[in-house]
């Protein structure tokens, strides 16, 4: 496997006071620049009026008896304000875990019951379903709403001014191994786990979105996403103005464009909504700069149709884990970056610097050269620690690089692709079958909109191959036997449908919109797929 410069480099870079300090620098240092703006109550923030805000939220929190170390969450949809308990928890050595507001109550439940927040921030949305889970906690945490219910304290009353605002600092970690963010995984393949990323990771890489000639820069994930701090850290290291965008309306995604905004972050469903309708004429297609989308990959048609779609912008498909606090490959932004872009549209792009990599094989671990579908191992320096009150030996090699869990293989220009999640893939007659091979034959077919290919249990041949597939309704009506003689046709004998087809009219998604594969498999072990329709 080819290996990249030093790892050192880049922790030499950081800022031995920690992210909380290296954040109000920067909010100090770009002062009345516009911070945020919401374009829904066309509010705007500066940087110096975003860093009041958190250091009046970091005095509330010490004020409420949180020491270095607890846990606060924020669970509420985006606005103004949503981002300040996080950066107020980076002041005091305190850590954020966020929940999604719109789980249902027994996933928030499950969620908080692994991390025990002594504050919950709740968006007014979200006050019920937190009630709810509340009642179901081992410790009881204080709420406050950002507006006004009534029931609970404020948010504005709970930064409240405090005497010392002005000669406030920053708490200094002991360690830069010190946790000071905690995400949690998507539970597409089991339950979701908490990841611990350190002082460390978050500032070993400063150049994990390129930033050249963007101004502002808007996203829809909430504080649940790693996408949200990311893009946040991107934003105000650099000074970029976050544009805060209503939820997204799959029904009239241009309306996005109706905004000056340089750099758009979306998932791959998000995106896809721009390919099903034409802007509408007062649309200026060169407000976007720089549309990324992340999450999982889109079939090369899908991406050639966004092409056609936005060719003024640049498009960016990336591949990423909530263990790295960054992107370790991405197709940079020169003629060469450009040209494979174009020529490889699928790929997840070259090896960011001061990161190593290898692709081993499944069954033995060797190093596999070019070509060659093995598991992606990573270290770099923005990898997380490890895994919140879990043994995390197995989230490493001995050699301390993170085992993605994705299969992948790399060609000879060095341009990396992601293939499938090894949990996702199964054995026939003892041969690794990639879901995702059969998937994109699949997906070809007109009158399928959607399909997921999981391994039906046999008892001699390990498992068979089954497509569950969503129709696509305007296409007409289609039959197992013509899916299945479609695949025969165009796929080798190992990776024939011997499962058979079912149809189902919806596929379970967590709330990250990925598919929730984990869910999917233990309806067709139970034979409940009809659940679906």
């Amino acid at each position: 496997a080819w290996n990249s410069t030093s790892l050192s480099l880049t922790m030499s870079t950081c800022d031995d006071r920690g992210v909380g300090y290296a954040y109000y620098q920067s909010m100090k240092n770009h002062g009345k620049k516009t911070a945020q703006f919401d374009v829904v109550t066309k509010k705007e923030q500066s940087f110096e009026e975003l860093l009041q805000r958190c250091i009046g939220a970091a005095l509330a929190i010490e004020d409420a008896g949180l020491k270095p170390g607890d846990f606060v969450t924020t669970c509420s949809l985006n606005h103004l304000d949503v981002c300040v308990p996080y950066l107020a928890s980076l002041f005091t050595g305190t850590i954020s875990a966020s929940v999604e507001a719109t789980m249902p109550a027994q996933e928030i439940v499950y969620l908080l019951n692994e991390v025990g927040p002594k504050i919950i921030f709740v968006g007014p949305e979200a006050v019920e379903v937190v009630e709810e889970a509340v009642e179901k906690l081992d410790t009881k945490p204080l709420i406050v709403v950002f507006g006004d219910t009534g029931c609970y304290p404020s948010f504005s009353d709970f930064i409240a001014p405090f005497s010392g605002e002005n000669a406030f600092r920053p708490r200094i970690p002991e360690s830069l191994e010190e946790t000071a963010l905690v995400l949690f995984s998507s539970g597409t393949t089991g339950l979701p786990k908490g990841i611990c990323h350190t002082h460390r990771s978050m500032l070993a890489n400063s150049e994990y979105w390129i930033v050249d000639d963007c101004s502002t820069a808007a996203w829809f994930t909430t504080p649940y996403w790693s996408t949200f701090y990311l893009n946040l850290h991107m934003c105000i290291r650099n000074g970029l103005c976050r544009v805060l965008l209503p939820p997204f309306d799959k029904n009239n995604p241009w309306s996005v464009l109706e905004h000056k905004i340089d750099f758009l972050l979306s998932n791959p469903l998000q995106a896809l909504a721009f390919t099903k309708q034409s802007p509408r004429d007062n649309v200026d297609l060169g407000n976007l700069f720089r549309f990324t989308f992340a999450g999982y990959g889109l079939p090369e048609a899908h991406i050639l149709e966004l092409r056609k779609k936005f060719p003024k912008s640049e498009l960016v498909n990336v591949y990423g884990q909530s263990e790295f606090f960054g992107v370790p490959f991405q197709f940079p932004c020169d003629s060469r970056g450009l040209r494979l872009s174009r020529k490889y549209p699928t790929s997840a792009g070259t090896p960011k610097s001061h990161i190593s990599w290898k692709i081993v094989d499944l069954e033995t671990g060797k190093p596999l050269g070019p070509n060659q579908q093995g598991e992606l191992l990573i270290k770099a320096d923005f990898q997380c620690k490890g895994y919140h009150n879990r043994d995390s030996s197995e989230v490493f090699d001995s050699e301390g690089y993170v085992k993605t869990g994705d299969i992948a293989y790399y060609n000879e220009e060095m341009c990396f692709f992601i293939v499938n999640r090894i949990k996702e893939s199964f054995k026939y007659q003892g041969i690794h079958i990639i879901p995702s091979e059969i998937e994109a034959v699949l997906q070809s077919h007109p009158s399928v909109a959607r399909v997921v290919v999981v391994g039906l249990p046999h008892e001699t041949d390990g498992n068979h191959p089954m497509g569950v597939v969503v129709l696509n309704d305007k296409a007409g009506k289609v039959c197992e036997g013509e899916l299945l003689k479609f695949i025969e046709d165009r796929v080798e004998d190992k990776n024939r449908l011997r499962g058979g087809v079912t149809f189902v009219k919806k596929l379970p998604l967590t709330v990250t919109e990925k598919l929730n594969r984990f869910k999917l498999t233990q309806l067709v072990l139970s034979n409940q797929l009809h659940l679906l329709n």
